[in-house]
């Protein structure tokens, strides 16, 4: 069983934000490799996966479209921090 589809472009990619051109591209062929309806038996999961993967090569292997997305998406990975710093600790 496959894991859900990220939402974020670079969890999709399993790459870090700072990653390079050639980081992208490369993460990129990975995935559509693995994740490929041909190679996993017209899994929907599969599939879905390899639909998330080639949208988030589009936005992140293109340089206007990557600066665009990363002025206007948030990073995911410290939310509960980023949660606490604004609210407050609830304990």
């Amino acid at each position: 069983m496959l894991p859900a589809v990220p939402r974020d472009h670079y969890a999709t990619l399993e790459i870090p934000r700072t990653a390079t051109p050639d980081e992208v591209r490369r993460a990129y062929k990975r995935l559509v490799l693995r994740y490929h309806p041909d190679r996993n038996n017209g899994s929907e999961a599969a599939a879905a996966h390899f639909r998330a993967v080639i949208d988030a090569y589009q936005v992140l292997g293109n340089a206007p479209a990557r600066l665009r997305y990363d002025s206007t998406s948030m990073p995911t990975d410290n939310l509960e921090k980023l949660f606490v710093d604004f609210f407050g600790s609830f304990r």
